[in-house]
């Protein structure tokens, strides 16, 4: 199975080559390829955390070299075994253990959210409300209409409302392009059009690609349209890599 991974989009496409990765030092690869998962500080994002001591699939100096090299396609992460070689990946976890041991000592926190307290960040503070407690698979990003309602995505590839009562809506919008569901792809961000009360144009950030059997290619595409009652119209592709073939 392959899975054409953002992060190795630029080398997939032919304008990096693994030649040229192979020229950077540990920190530029990382503030280059890893940072937008993991964090600019390290400090978790798509990705977990790297500097909080907790490894999901093992601790060691042996299995973070595995993580890397080998990837986890289920999860989205790049395997960059053959990418990068043998050394930088050593260079890597070497990497990783400083900033570990530096952010130990430094102290670092990190935030727990809770319903109940303001959380502190470096850019905006925030606090949890409760929108919907129940039925919704894997609800990713949220958009607030001007009427109250809110649009909500959920991965494996709906669009729903919300109501201005908290209630979601039980019937999803009808014609959303189909999405890749795998690892971290699906149907990801929705986002209103600033002048989305005059010209009611809604974005969909998600997953788009083809599947030949086990083999899996996907990429983030970019579509608008509207809603009209529960259907979406109007379609049209901002951004959409043209594959062989499409399901």
């Amino acid at each position: 199975m392959r899975l054409y991974s953002m992060l190795l989009l630029p080398i997939l496409a032919g304008v990096v080559s693994a030649q040229d990765i192979q020229k950077l030092k540990v920190e530029e690869i990382y503030g280059k390829y890893c940072a937008g998962c993991h964090g600019t500080k390290f400090e978790g994002g798509q990705g977990g955390s790297l500097v909080d001591g907790v490894w999901k699939h093992g601790g060691s100096d042996t299995e973070i070299f595995k993580s890397i090299a080998k990837g986890n396609l289920q999860m989205g992460m790049t395997p960059w075994e053959g990418v990068l070689t043998e050394k930088q990946i050593r260079s890597m976890v070497i990497f990783l253990r400083e900033k570990e041991k530096q952010t130990l000592v430094a102290g670092m926190e990190f935030p727990v959210p809770s319903p109940e307290t303001v959380t502190k960040t470096e850019l905006h503070d925030y606090r949890i409300e409760m929108v919907v407690e129940n039925g919704l698979e894997k609800p990713w990003a949220i958009a607030f209409l001007p009427d109250g309602r809110r649009l909500v995505t959920e991965k494996p590839g709906r669009l729903r409302f919300i109501g201005t009562d908290g209630q979601l809506d039980p019937q999803p919008v009808q014609g959303i392009p189909p999405v890749m569901d795998h690892g971290q792809g699906g149907l990801m961000e929705v986002a209103l059009h600033p002048g989305y009360a005059e010209n009611g144009w809604v974005y969909l950030g998600l997953s788009d690609g083809t599947r030949q059997g086990n083999d899996l290619r996907c990429i983030t595409a970019v579509v608008r349209g509207r809603i009209k009652g529960h259907q979406w119209t109007d379609k049209e592709w901002i951004y959409r890599k043209e594959t062989e073939i499409r399901t």
